[in-house]
């Protein structure tokens, strides 16, 4: 178990995005402006209608993403406007001169994080990972967590065989047998233990 880690969540887009609703060319008439949304799977495009609070001025299209990373190259290529993802893959955009920039943040827990092996594993702590295969999500908070709680066992990734890995990949390889653990977040979690396939551990609360 893994305590006392705040997370926090930035909102962020490209410089023309940020600066578009404000835009005096759209000042009396928002109607026909798109705003690009990348979101998570079921959240801003489900959550939002169902409040109630999905009423914009102007068009809102989403294009779901499984991974902060993958948003913040999406909005340095010009493919989404605006995004929100934890702090880690802001750390490697700005490492990498991606065209992002920060318009707000919110701190929040860092809640629906694991590490999780096959149901029959017999791993039952971090310290037993080692010299195993383990997936993560490359470039997120499961990347950066999953250093963490190495480290709290006095190891680093080199005394594991990391396999970075997408989240449709790294279900897969889970499931499949390739991988002795994975290091992963959201529905990810709630599907492999609906199905009864993952034991967890290294949950991050």
């Amino acid at each position: 178990m893994m305590r006392g880690f705040a997370r926090r969540a930035f909102l962020a887009g490209s410089l023309g995005a940020v600066a578009l609703p404000y835009s005096r060319a759209y000042a009396t008439d928002l109607s026909r402006v798109t705003l690009r949304v990348a979101t998570f799977r079921g959240q801003d495009n489900t959550l939002l209608p169902a409040a109630g609070v999905a009423v914009f001025p102007y068009r809102v299209e989403y294009s779901e993403f499984n991974s902060g990373s993958l948003i913040s190259r999406a909005i340095d290529a010009d493919a989404i406007d605006l995004g929100g993802w934890s702090e880690i893959p802001m750390v490697f955009a700005a490492a990498s001169g991606a065209r992002v920039s920060i318009v707000a943040t919110l701190d929040g827990p860092t809640t629906n994080q694991a590490v999780v092996v096959p149901a029959n594993s017999t791993a039952h702590s971090i310290a037993d990972l080692r010299g195993k295969k383990v997936g993560y999500i490359h470039s997120t908070t499961a990347h950066y967590f999953l250093i963490r709680m190495l480290q709290q066992q006095g190891m680093t990734m080199r005394d594991i065989m990391p396999v970075p890995l997408g989240m449709s990949d790294g279900l897969t390889a889970l499931k499949s047998g390739s991988l002795d653990a994975w290091a992963t977040y959201g529905y990810a979690i709630q599907f492999l233990q609906a199905d009864g396939s993952v034991a967890q551990f290294g949950l991050l609360a």
